[in-house]
């Protein structure tokens, strides 16, 4: 920040600083990131800071990753269309309307906790939706034979969501599934079209650095 005030471009850029995910450190038996939807995994940081920014002010109400590209497209005077459409995180009353929204999260290949299943288990995908306290976990074929697999976490009284809950509130978690449910077909129908796979797929991952041919 100091090197754009010395530039004097400062009046006209914004900094964005966040993270695509956490990482975990054992806490519920797993390192890394990428297997599991708990808290050391979903909160990231999130620093803003330029102008339209307002200074010294913190925000606590969860929101979605996905929410920053509006958020930007909004102080550079843009308006976000289509699959970037969003809320913007400086408008107090576009957050407030979201105070008890339903945040969704999604994983390829994930892994539950549950101690009656002798503990970690590989999960073909897992989903997870949390609105307020709650969070539930949820992978359609996750379960023993097949079968869906569910848990439901009250993070306000046990935010290291180490006790299962879906069998006190069975609604509760129902409603939450039902919600995830949605999710994925509102994702499904707007889908962007994948690429085929050729050298426009090869080239995009070249220059993110994803293939390394030397």
């Amino acid at each position: 920040l100091a090197l754009l005030a010395e530039l004097g471009v400062d009046d006209r850029t914004v900094v964005a600083v966040t993270s695509d995910h956490g990482e975990e450190f054992a806490e519920h038996g797993m390192l890394g990131h990428g297997k599991q939807l708990f808290d050391e995994s979903l909160r990231v940081p999130l620093l803003l800071a330029g102008p339209g920014v307002p200074a010294g002010r913190r925000v606590a109400t969860p929101v979605e990753n996905r929410f920053l590209a509006p958020t930007l497209l909004a102080l550079a005077g843009l308006d976000a269309r289509g699959n970037l459409a969003g809320t913007d995180l400086l408008d107090e009353a576009a957050l407030a309307r979201r105070a008890d929204a339903t945040l969704f999260f999604t994983v390829q290949r994930g892994q539950g906790v549950d101690p009656a299943r002798g503990g970690r288990f590989a999960l073909p995908e897992l989903q997870s939706a949390r609105r307020g306290p709650w969070q539930v976990l949820w992978s359609e074929r996750g379960g023993v034979d097949g079968a869906e697999w569910t848990a439901l976490h009250d993070l306000a009284a046990d935010p290291e969501a180490r006790v299962d809950r879906a069998g006190e509130h069975p609604e509760l978690a129902a409603e939450l599934v039902d919600a995830i449910r949605a999710w994925l077909a509102a994702g499904e129908r707007v889908r962007p079209r994948a690429l085929d796979g050729g050298e426009a797929a090869l080239g995009m991952l070249r220059e993110i650095g994803y293939i390394d041919e030397h």
